[in-house]
């Protein structure tokens, strides 16, 4: 080895020791995973802002908005104050809320909860699928590994 190359340096070699003790991947094997992961971002991201199917029972079945931060804000307030009123034993209480088809819908404070409930659990499976793609692509070990990955696979539906 050249005196000229630094421990765990080699001519051409495409690595470079980290603090850990392990290796880091060649840079083009770094960008490419970094853009597959900001890809299962983006489809985590579409299938957010696609609303989240709801069956309330009763024929209650409607799909919410999950479009945005403000979405999610009205959400969380109509949540809110669907617990303050159950919590205060209000009687009576009916919440309007407005569905991705525009209609509004009279729901009591408990269907609020189920509503919310509903948006939660699908927003946290689709960050599941996300985290185990991401934990693939970080497993792959070469290109070809990479390229077999099917990205769009294991959604909610």
């Amino acid at each position: 080895m050249p005196a000229a190359l630094a421990p765990f340096e080699v001519a051409g070699a495409d690595i470079e020791p980290v603090p850990a003790g392990g290796l880091t991947p060649p840079p083009a094997l770094q960008a490419y995973r970094l853009a597959l992961r900001a890809e299962v971002d983006v489809i985590r991201d579409s299938h957010i802002a696609a609303g989240v199917p709801v069956d309330l029972g009763g024929g209650l079945v409607f799909t919410v908005d999950t479009r945005n931060d403000t979405d999610f804000r009205n959400i969380l307030g109509l949540t809110t104050f669907a617990l303050l009123a159950i919590t205060a034993q209000a009687e009576n209480v009916l919440i309007p809320f407005r569905a991705a088809d525009d209609l509004t819908r009279l729901l009591t404070p408990e269907q609020v909860i189920g509503l919310s409930q509903a948006v939660t659990m699908r927003v946290a499976a689709l960050y599941a699928v996300a985290w185990e793609g991401k934990a693939a692509i970080d497993a792959a070990d070469t290109h070809t590994a990479l390229d077999l990955l099917d990205l769009d696979a294991g959604w909610p539906t």
